[in-house]
């Protein structure tokens, strides 16, 4: 068995004893009030499992000074994680789901999976890449023939005279194909979408495939209609502009104007995103087919549920989602999994306080770790205080 082995340990009102703690087992400091459990366990062995990160970092010693640690480490020592007593005082109006990640790990799947609402015309738009539009095509049976399609969103004449001065000729307007070099250009319209190409799916059209992607960034910011003879249009973006107006999309989740992001004031709601901390347009946007808002409305029991529903469907990776899930399984097992994501701390009790603390410890999912807890279970019930046991 390995040891933690600490010589004269003389921290505060320790005496200078040598001691060998058992490491990779569960090991539980005991003794009166007063007699320097918490300056064996908190004072020591975690300061100096801090002071070895602040050297492998390189400290500054005039930002991080040394402590007044009383002791000899003579066996290695590895990564430390503790936990002192008490109920830390958080910032108050975080929220529950910011505590744990999943607001920030929801916005990391909105960027692959998200539907951005545009705060012009209305209109929720996927982001595509280049490799999911290569990937369609690449779906698509040889022989199917499609047209290769770019909205027009300056729906006025001089929009068509400057294609057709260009050499792009070809249009669908109002449904209809037009071909300008053989007739009039219309006075009015209400949709027109340049005929970039006609092409056939086969093995070596993959480069003129690639090569009208290219055209078409620089000719409409890359979005695109592939539209099949049989009926079906498929839409792509390739930027975040909107594909039926044309504006740009948000590229980050703004906060809320009203409140600023805190979602409350004087701990009640904000009028305006319902104590949700994000911009309408953001709150409106959907995720696997759910607005944000309703999401963030959700317990972690939805929450795990609507990932796991939604992993398969959209081929979301597994390592991606192994610590989310973890996190999600020790939440239940310590009876979190009822407190909705968008529960601001100041509305946790003490003892729901405590356990996220917990929750935030082993929810990394660290192995070869020191955890050093300085009683963990003060202020919760017996039997919770059980469960963690």
């Amino acid at each position: 068995m390995n040891y933690l082995k600490l010589q004269e340990v003389s921290t505060h009102n320790l005496k200078g004893f040598n001691l060998d703690i058992p490491l990779n087992t569960f090991v539980v400091i005991t003794g009166p009030s007063g007699s320097g459990k918490s300056s064996l366990a908190f004072d020591t062995i975690a300061q100096l499992g801090k002071e070895k990160l602040l050297q492998i970092l390189n400290y500054d010693k005039e930002f991080f000074p040394l402590s007044s640690i009383k002791a000899k480490l003579i066996s290695s020592l590895p990564p430390v994680i503790g936990l002192s007593q008490g109920i830390k005082e958080w910032y108050p109006y975080k929220t529950f789901g910011e505590f744990l990640f999943i607001v920030q790990f929801l916005e990391t799947l909105f960027i692959k999976w998200g539907e951005y609402k545009c705060f012009g015309c209305g209109y929720l738009n996927k982001i595509s890449s280049f490799e999911d539009t290569i990937s369609y095509y690449k779906t698509l049976k040889n022989g199917t023939r499609f047209y290769f399609l770019l909205p027009v969103f300056e729906y006025s004449p001089k929009a068509l005279e400057y294609f057709v001065s260009q050499g792009y000729t070809k249009f669908f307007i109002d449904g209809k194909e037009i071909d300008l070099s053989e007739e009039e250009i219309p006075s009015k319209f209400k949709e027109i979408y340049l005929i970039l190409d006609r092409m056939i799916k086969d093995e070596k059209s993959i480069e003129r495939f690639v090569e009208n992607l290219r055209l078409s960034l620089s000719l409409n910011q890359g979005r695109i209609v592939l539209k099949l003879l049989d009926g079906e249009s498929k839409f792509f973006n390739l930027k975040t502009v909107c594909l039926k107006c044309g504006n740009y999309l948000f590229t980050k989740w703004y906060k809320c104007k009203q409140c600023n992001g805190l979602g409350y004031k004087e701990r009640i709601p904000c009028k305006a995103c319902k104590g949700l901390k994000f911009d309408n347009i953001v709150l409106a946007s959907k995720l696997f087919g759910k607005e944000i808002r309703e999401i963030l409305k959700f317990d972690l029991k939805e929450f795990k549920s609507f990932l796991k529903e939604n992993k398969k469907k959209y081929s979301i990776p597994e390592d991606w989602l192994n610590n989310i899930f973890y996190k999600l399984e020790l939440a239940d097992f310590l009876g979190l999994s009822d407190i909705p994501l968008s529960t601001p701390v100041f509305k946790l009790s003490l003892g729901q306080r405590k356990l996220l603390e917990i929750l935030l410890i082993f929810g990394i999912n660290f192995t070869q770790c020191l955890y050093v807890l300085d009683e963990p279970s003060l202020g919760l019930d017996l039997e919770t205080k059980e469960k963690l046991l």
